[in-house]
């Protein structure tokens, strides 16, 4: 991975953060990650936007105690792109050197992942009355769920919500978005397609399914099945993961199968 772009920024400059706390959704070539905190302290200055594509090794927030002060020379040359190794300040982050007196009413930090905070604003659920079941007390989408379906009986109003896009725009495409389409297009051209269609009794392969999904936790799908078999077949008939080059077939070490 060489760059990844801001997806969602989570804190907002004078937030208290302890290391380990989201502060971060970046995108990846690959996927969408949450970025932690490297340490505790408050947050002094955002050098990133939601949107912006950066090398990785920029540096996208300052953290710092409480009462200290950044200098604005080190911000700028940040925000300039000079290491931070050859600036006068040592680190982007600072951690205090003092403990922080502590507050006769404590504030709470509630600690929930996007997806469970999203989640919960979709559902009207108060992440206050929740309690977390994940590492640290951290609030889950399935703690989310669940604390809605305790509340079902009470009258919850769910937001209007507008679409988010409309019939005849342009939508711009995410970088994980373009990736995956660059990719499909070039399979698309590279890669000889063919399309296969049979009939075939799947009465004892429901039974099965039906049976083991009755004593598992895992859930099983039909399209697992299916990658089963077909991962089978071309382990027996391996010319078909075969890859033509010049005048010959290269075949492949192993059986590599992807679903879209």
């Amino acid at each position: 991975m060489e760059e990844a772009t801001i997806v969602n920024c989570l804190v907002k400059v004078g937030d208290e953060v302890k290391k380990g706390d989201i502060i971060f959704e970046v995108e990846t070539d690959k996927a969408v990650l949450e970025m932690e905190s490297p340490a505790d302290g408050f947050v002094k200055h955002i050098l990133a936007e939601t949107g912006q594509t950066l090398p990785v090794g920029t540096v996208i927030l300052i953290l710092a105690d409480k009462d200290e002060e950044v200098p604005q020379s080190f911000v700028d040359s940040l925000k300039g792109g000079m290491p931070v190794a050859e600036t006068a300040f040592e680190t982007s982050v600072v951690e205090p050197t003092k403990p922080q007196t502590q507050s006769a009413q404590p504030v709470s930090r509630i600690i929930a992942s996007p997806r469970a905070k999203k989640l919960a604003k979709e559902l009207g659920v108060d992440l206050t009355t929740v309690k977390g079941t994940a590492t640290g007390g951290r609030i889950t989408e399935q703690d989310v769920r669940k604390a809605a379906a305790s509340e079902s009986s009470k009258s919850v109003e769910h937001p209007v919500t507008e679409p988010t896009i409309r019939l005849g725009e342009t939508v711009p495409l995410s970088r994980l978005q373009k990736i995956t389409a660059q990719r499909m297009l070039q399979s698309k051209g590279e890669i000889p397609c063919f399309y296969l269609t049979a009939t075939v009794d799947m009465t004892a392969l429901v039974e099965l399914r039906t049976r083991l999904n009755e004593t598992s936790e895992v859930k099983l799908s039909y399209n697992d099945f299916i990658m089963r078999a077909i991962a089978i077949a071309m382990e027996e008939f391996p010319l078909m993961a075969g890859q033509l080059v010049g005048d010959t077939v290269k075949l492949a070490d192993s059986i590599n199968i992807g679903l879209a």
